[in-house]
């Protein structure tokens, strides 16, 4: 099945706020584009236990992605939300297959009618039953290249560097992706 070129006037015409997980900021971060993909949406947001995962834990063991997250936060590229539905948290919580960030993220997007940006397969799975739009880190650079944010070439490369870090990614998601890349390239030269 060919890709469409109305997807890409789909997604060049949104205006869309994200709520952002742990993987997508780090992985983004490490690869180089994070800074690209926050253009892409109107406002970014990710929950408090997110950036305690990412950046205070991060900056603890001194991974240079947290000191550059943290100053994507302090200049107010991406926002530290507190989540307001605890009730929604709290049934959450009683699932043992997610972690507390990726409950918080779940229930920020939710609350905010935002894209989610995640990739644990266990919370994705959870928060599609509740009726939430999900864009995996791939899907993320993908429409990078799409919209023109970045070139055919530092698409690949992006996903060949995932593919070295500890990205987790099944091969069918992976091959996907690089079909997706080539027809989105074919229908963006056609």
């Amino acid at each position: 099945m060919p890709f469409k070129k109305e997807k890409i006037e789909e997604w060049r015409k949104r205006e869309v706020n994200a709520v952002f997980n742990s993987s997508p900021l780090i992985y983004l971060t490490r690869i180089g584009i994070l800074d690209v993909v926050l253009g892409m949406y109107k406002k970014v947001y990710t929950p408090e236990a997110v950036k305690r995962e990412i950046i205070d834990k991060g900056k603890e063991l001194n991974k240079s992605d947290a000191f550059i997250l943290e100053d994507y936060v302090k200049k107010g590229k991406i926002k530290v939300q507190k989540i307001k539905n605890l009730e929604t948290y709290a049934i959450l919580l009683k699932n043992p297959l997610i972690h507390r960030a990726d409950i918080e993220a779940i229930c920020l997007a939710e609350e905010l009618k935002a894209i989610l940006v995640m990739d644990d397969p266990k919370a994705v799975e959870i928060a599609k039953m509740r009726g939430i739009e999900i864009e995996p880190t791939l899907t993320v650079i993908l429409i990078c290249y799409a919209l023109d944010y970045i070139d055919f070439e530092k698409a690949e490369t992006s996903f060949k560097i995932l593919l070295k870090t500890k990205f987790r990614v099944k091969a069918q998601e992976y091959e996907r992706a690089l079909e997706l890349l080539e027809m989105i390239r074919s229908e963006k030269e056609g």
